[in-house]
Order: C-alpha cells, then structure tokens, then sequence
C-alpha cells in the first residue's frame, strides 16, 4: 500500500540544523524508508494494538512501561509514524508480554 506519510512521494519536508542554522530539506520518508509504500498489514497491526489498549482502559504510558519500550516509539507505533522496520520490533514486544490468561495486543492470527 502507498506509504500514509509520504504519500508514495519517497521523501518528507524535514527541518534540519546544519550547525547552527536551521533549514527546511526534503530528507528519505522515514516510515517507508523511501519506498514510497509499506506492507499492506501496517495500518492494521497498528490500528489492532491501539483498540486492544483502549478496551482494556490502559493508557499509552501504562502499556508502554508493561512493555518495556519508550512512550514517544508505541505511539509513533499506534499513529502509524514509525520507521519502516521498526514496528516489527514493537509487536514483537507486545507479543513477548502477553496480558495474564494468553491475551495480547497483537493482530489475531
């Protein structure tokens, strides 16, 4: 599917400092890796383990302490803005700390 951040351009307006002087530059699309797309799963995984937090009344700070990972990365995870490859990582943490009883918040199989 075409990458939700970059809109299959490959690339996204970036504010970056060159040493004291800041300037607006097109830099690779960091959530397709300048693909220009992302597996057709992405939004869903992500969608999936956002409801699963929220039916179960846990806030984003909660899970992401139970989990083990930074805040800002499941958040970026649950609003689709993390790093292409990078939110394999983030499932599989989910999937590694499963809520007592054998339920997770990962995608069903």
């Amino acid at each position: 599917m075409t990458c939700p951040h970059c809109k299959g351009d490959r690339q996204i307006p970036a504010l970056v400092n060159r040493g004291g002087s800041c300037t607006w530059e097109s830099i690779v699309c960091t959530t397709c890796g300048g693909a220009g797309e992302v597996d057709d799963d992405y939004p869903r995984r992500s969608e999936y383990a956002r409801k699963d937090r929220i039916a179960h009344r846990t806030s984003i700070r909660e899970m992401a302490g139970r989990l083990g990972v930074d805040v800002v990365l499941l958040s970026d995870f649950e609003s689709l803005k993390l790093p292409r490859g990078q939110w394999d990582v983030v499932q599989a943490v989910i999937e590694a700390n499963k809520r007592p009883g054998g339920e997770s918040a990962t995608v069903p199989a």
